[in-house]
């Protein structure tokens, strides 16, 4: 319950850098943290002074990485990136309360993992280790017709030949 409560906490925390970086992929999202809504929450933290930025930034971090290492040894998330991304959680109205990540299993799996992974996979991000899997796993959504394209963008990204690439 705790871990919810703290992911509900970080979710509404990105939507707020979103909406103050100007971009809003949190949309209608109807979450309320505490007694403020996102609404609430987004003009409180707009009025705050840019000199705590870099204090805020932080604390966000940190609170992502709590959050990410605890769905970690829960089993819950396994991204296939380097540095993972928090799309899979932080989308939570799409994903559903609880939402976990499974792009790694996925890559592994030829499934297509979330776009945020397609695209730091595709701009030399993804764990090398995972490299021989990407290209067919995201032709299974872009399509087939452009695994060989794929293969070939991993190739140069990662150093992994195209005949050792699934």
């Amino acid at each position: 319950m705790e871990i919810n409560k703290k992911l509900n906490k970080f979710v509404a925390t990105i939507g707020i850098l979103a909406v103050v970086a100007g971009v809003s992929f949190v949309g209608g999202m109807n979450m309320e943290t505490g007694n403020h809504s996102m609404h609430d929450m987004n003009h409180e933290h707009m009025s705050m002074s840019t000199d705590n930025g870099d204090e805020h930034r932080m604390a966000f971090i940190a609170e992502k990485d709590a959050i990410i290492e605890h769905m970690m040894m829960d089993g819950e998330y396994r991204c296939c990136l380097e540095k993972p991304c928090i799309t899979c959680v932080a989308l939570d109205p799409w994903h559903g309360k609880g939402a976990s990540c499974t792009c790694l299993d996925d890559i592994v799996n030829g499934v297509h993992p979330c776009g945020e992974c397609v695209g730091g996979i595709l701009s030399g991000r993804g764990n090398p280790y995972l490299s021989e899997y990407f290209a067919l796993a995201i032709a299974e959504k872009a399509g087939m017709v452009y695994v060989d394209e794929l293969r070939q963008i991993i190739f140069e990204k990662y150093g992994t030949e195209i005949e050792k690439q699934s």
